[in-house]
């Protein structure tokens, strides 16, 4: 009897156990909300300006081949592949290409400017500079890949050219979009070339001296700039306009001499600078 008791009291503690543990499970799970989680993330390109300057250097059978213009490349050479002896009434001409090596568009200027001391020309201070009879021409190529012809006639009838200002300064303005820009773009569009003219008017006489003398054994240095800067093309989310004004502040930033389009005038007109006539 009493065996039988016992055993009662224990199958009454184990229900009573098992539905604690039910009633444990139970409230665990009702405090087990069902939960998840999203998230987005997007990455950040910049575009990538690069621009290159080159010239188109002559090889052997009459053909060009593109070189990359670096410090202490010589341009502006003769028919021989030699630096030029310069003396009143030579002419050297170079064609320069740009290269549009980025994924965006790009508004350029090629500029030319002459550096020098001058030279003194008489007992009061005068001072005279050669690059105020140097003329510079500016065409830009048909073909990136070939120089334009270059001959008093082609001069007259068909390059610009730049004026100048106190700094000697002539500069032309291009713009040049991205090859991928461009559905099935061959790699020339992303190129522009531009023949350049560098003339030394001779002068016959100033005030009874040959002028041209007082520039025998000297020197002056004539640098070509490339620069560059975001061209209004690529859209944000409301569209291209967000940079369109960097293109005009590009070109006004330093007006020193030149046109922004270049000058129109022929040899025989003038370059527009206020007496320098170009070739006669």
């Amino acid at each position: 009897m009493e065996i039988r008791k016992n055993n009662k009291r224990k199958s009454l503690i184990m229900h009573i156990m098992s539905i604690v543990l039910c009633l444990a499970m139970l409230a665990g799970a009702t405090f087990a909300w069902f939960s998840d989680h999203a998230e987005g993330s997007n990455t950040i390109n910049t575009g990538n300006l690069d621009v290159k300057l080159k010239h188109l250097a002559k090889n052997a059978d009459g053909s060009y081949t593109e070189e990359e213009v670096l410090e202490g490349t010589e341009l502006f050479l003769n028919t021989e592949g030699e630096p030029i002896q310069w003396e009143p009434g030579a002419m050297a001409t170079e064609t320069f290409v740009v290269e549009n090596a980025g994924d965006l568009a790009i508004v350029y200027e090629l500029a030319l400017s002459f550096a020098e001391e001058g030279r003194p020309i008489d007992d009061y201070g005068t001072i005279a500079y050669l690059r105020e009879h140097m003329k510079v021409a500016m065409k830009k190529c048909t073909d990136p890949a070939v120089p334009e012809e270059v001959t008093e006639a082609t001069l007259t009838e068909n390059f610009t050219f730049v004026g100048f200002g106190e700094e000697g300064f002539g500069k032309e303005i291009g713009e040049i979009v991205a090859a991928e820009q461009v559905p099935g773009a061959e790699q020339s569009s992303t190129k522009e070339a531009w023949t350049v003219v560098v003339y030394w008017e001779a002068v016959d006489s100033f005030d009874g001296d040959n002028w041209d003398n007082n520039f025998k054994d000297y020197e002056m240095t004539l640098n070509i700039d490339l620069n560059a800067t975001q061209l209004s093309h690529e859209k944000d989310s409301l569209g291209t306009g967000y940079d369109s004004s960097v293109k005009d502040k590009f070109i006004d930033r330093d007006n020193v001499g030149g046109t922004d389009e270049g000058n129109t005038g022929t040899p025989d007109e003038g370059n527009g600078d206020g007496g320098n006539d170009g070739l006669d």
